[in-house]
């Protein structure tokens, strides 16, 4: 998706009789939508309320990171380290595999993909929404159109993994230890942040 809208955006210039910007738009279109059918066939999501630590978590985020912003990078240095130690990320024929499922250890890196998910869906409606205004302006107004269709693609799924997330995450609260009522608490913040009509990406 990240390679489709910023090929567009680093143009400099929309000819009329250039199908560029509609066969970017249809290509990061089929991508949104294959994510999203993945995660929607994976709903309800699998719950365990052990979980691989607040560590982990920010190594596999750190390692998804890389993903969206360079597509392929090389998995190495110590975020895949920490996150290959803890069964949480590995690599099969030098791509980065991060495994979901239903079991340990998998099970804890949806509650960090989904995560990761919300905040790139809302990136890359940004730059959905700056593509448009450059095609206006370049009196492309069908090809807008697909751009504007496709953010609000985005905002769509953002919001829909936002919500089964939380969700997610009430069903099956972290372990309340001393720090327990803290953690369930940001649980409620993120909750209110997902589920308000009035909140954004």
């Amino acid at each position: 998706m990240e390679r489709q809208a910023s090929a567009v955006a680093e143009r400099r210039a929309y000819p009329e009789d250039d199908p560029e910007p509609y066969r970017r738009a249809n290509r990061a279109r089929e991508a949104v939508s294959d994510v999203a059918t993945q995660f929607v066939a994976s709903v309800p999501l699998p719950t365990s309320s052990r979980r691989s630590g607040a560590d982990a978590d920010g190594a596999v985020e750190t390692l998804l990171d890389r993903v969206y912003e360079r597509s392929r990078p090389d998995p190495s240095g110590s975020a895949f380290d920490r996150a290959r130690a803890v069964g949480r990320a590995d690599a099969v024929d030098g791509i980065l595999v991060v495994p979901l499922g239903s079991d340990p250890p998998g099970i804890s890196n949806w509650y960090t993909v989904s995560r990761s998910m919300v905040r790139y869906a809302g990136r890359a409606a940004v730059v959905c929404d700056r593509i448009e205004q450059r095609l206006r302006t370049a009196t492309r107004p069908g090809a807008a159109v697909r751009w504007r269709e496709l953010s609000e693609l985005l905002v769509a799924v953002g919001r829909t993994v936002a919500t089964v997330a939380a969700a997610r995450e009430w069903i099956d609260p972290p372990e309340t230890d001393a720090d327990g009522a803290g953690e369930l608490i940001a649980v409620a913040k993120r909750t209110v942040e997902h589920v308000s009509p009035d909140s954004t990406i």
